[in-house]
């Protein structure tokens, strides 16, 4: 009797002394951060830029004929027809398309379809939205918008993730002008422009925040920093308001140069 007494009296020690020493830690801010990311960035980087469309290619096409001709490529995408399009031309219609890696099974988007990525936890969008994308595709009276979006959940840095989306997009090439950049009102970071594409001006977009702030589910475990939620958009309208004075020179300027070279 008493040696059961004393191996409860020990354990009960020990499990006392552990939660002490686990208060002590976190009080101090010694205790190691939960590791919440499993993804690192080469197995993210890998699997968004596996399959990434050119929106430039499509921008003149509807979202159905564009997610007709992805299927025939064999990626594994579905057509959302119940999200209304994200367009600031209230004439506008159009689609998404959603892209997840080969092997996840579509039915998964039907908690996107209710909520869109809050409906998960980070355990699930890790394992079933890694690599996916959003593409929207609208047409309207002012012209054609063109949208892609994506969660990178270990990227290098926010800043990096826009660099490389607006790479990627072939949108800070030759013939490109940087409006404005930096955070806004809301704390995205972004940067914005126009390129000129044969004598037609095409305006631009990335835009982007910790994936932390921009979720609302019910996982409140803290993310890293390198997790990041993205868009790019771009049309054939001014849809941020640019800089007319720098549109405006850089026209000047090219008719300048077209003049030169006709002398």
């Amino acid at each position: 009797m008493v040696i059961v007494i004393s191996v409860v009296i020990i354990v009960g020690m020990l499990i006392a002394g552990y939660f002490l020493n686990d208060f002590y830690l976190r009080l101090t801010g010694k205790k190691a951060p939960e590791t919440v990311v499993r993804l690192t960035q080469a197995q993210t980087r890998a699997a968004i830029d596996a399959e990434m469309p050119t929106m430039l290619d499509h921008m003149y096409r509807s979202a159905s004929e564009v997610c007709a001709a992805f299927t025939e490529l064999g990626w594994n995408v579905a057509y959302n027809e119940r999200r209304a399009v994200e367009s600031q031309d209230q004439s506008a219609v159009g689609g998404e398309i959603i892209r997840l890696a080969p092997g996840i099974p579509i039915e998964i988007l039907e908690g996107y379809y209710q909520s869109e990525f809050n409906i998960y936890d980070y355990d699930e969008l890790q394992d079933s939205f890694n690599g996916a994308w959003v593409l929207s595709i609208s047409h309207g009276n002012r012209g054609s918008y063109i949208q892609i979006k994506y969660v990178n959940f270990a990227s290098v840095s926010l800043g990096d993730e826009l660099v490389h989306l607006g790479e990627a997009q072939q949108l800070l090439g030759e013939n490109s002008v940087i409006d404005a950049e930096g955070i806004d009102g809301y704390g995205n970071c972004f940067m914005q422009g126009f390129i000129d594409l044969n004598d037609k001006i095409i305006y631009w977009k990335v835009i982007g925040i910790e994936f932390y702030d921009y979720y609302r589910g019910q996982d409140r475990r803290k993310l890293p920093d390198t997790a990041v939620f993205v868009k790019c958009q771009i049309a054939t309208y001014d849809f941020y308001g640019v800089n007319q004075t720098l549109l405006n020179n850089y026209l000047k300027q090219k008719e300048e140069a077209a003049n030169n070279t006709e002398q």
